[in-house]
């Protein structure tokens, strides 16, 4: 979190300013210009492209090591490994689904992650 630098908010204690930007921030669910891209959940707008690259890549590596798992009779490591990329997998798709959820569906709307609209 910023810091603030105290003596623009004479009267109240350092304690009290970190509660008060972070109770701001924390109750923004929508971009707009009071509430920067970088108060949301992820702070950043994700990229589509790697998102995908990713999603890809881990379901890849899932499919390989399930089946060289198989074929190498390793079952607890395969499950294990499995598991991660299928995760991480979820995880590249979840944050593409965020992407096309930030992008709109076009008209000058982005919907953002806390589901709101907000108008360009």
């Amino acid at each position: 979190m910023v810091k603030a630098d105290p003596s623009m908010f004479p009267g109240m204690d350092p304690d009290d300013i970190d509660n008060a930007i972070a109770n701001y921030y924390y109750s923004c669910n929508a971009v707009s210009d009071r509430c920067p891209v970088q108060a949301t959940t992820l702070g950043y707008y994700p990229t589509r492209g790697i998102n995908i690259f990713f999603a890809i890549g881990f379901g890849a590596a899932a499919i390989a090591a399930l089946a060289l798992g198989v074929k190498k009779k390793t079952w607890s490591y395969t499950g294990f490994v499995v598991a991660g990329s299928a995760l991480e997998l979820a995880g590249g798709l979840c944050l593409f689904l965020d992407v096309v959820m930030l992008l709109g569906q076009g008209g000058g709307q982005r919907t953002t992650m806390g589901g709101q609209h907000d108008q360009d």
